[in-house]
């Protein structure tokens, strides 16, 4: 009994990280077709992005006994990531981030408003805001 668990447990770890890797390999081909990146380039941003999944799989033993704490250190790592990302473009690459990042917080303040006039909760209200500082 005691070795179906240990062996249930060690499978969904594996998926969870099978899971992780194609989302890291799905970024970094998105971002290479997005921002041009060179091979240089591409090579810093897959180290980045797997210490970011790393990261992550190590948060999750925090999001079932703090899931505020979870998701703050989430935003952080994300936040993280694009500031790693964005120290390597080049000024043209970074003209096409800022494109992005401004699309991305409009959208989010359109979605706020969008909330607010629904009628949400302050507590649904306040976390979108936490989330349009990152």
């Amino acid at each position: 009994m005691i070795k179906q668990i240990v062996l249930l447990v060690l499978c969904s770890f594996l998926m969870l990280l099978s899971a992780y890797g194609q989302d890291t390999q799905k970024k970094l081909k998105e971002w290479t077709q997005m921002y041009q990146l060179t091979e240089t380039q591409q090579i810093k941003l897959n180290q980045l992005l797997e210490l970011e999944q790393e990261n992550l799989l190590e948060l999750q033993s925090v999001r079932a006994s703090n899931l505020k704490l979870y998701e703050q250190k989430q935003r952080n790592l994300i936040f993280q990531t694009q500031q790693g990302l964005k120290s390597m473009l080049n000024a043209s690459q970074l003209l096409i981030f800022n494109q992005q990042e401004k699309a991305v917080k409009d959208a989010k303040k359109q979605q706020y408003q969008q909330l607010k006039a629904a009628g949400a909760s302050k507590e649904e209200l306040s976390k979108l805001l936490e989330e349009m500082k990152q």
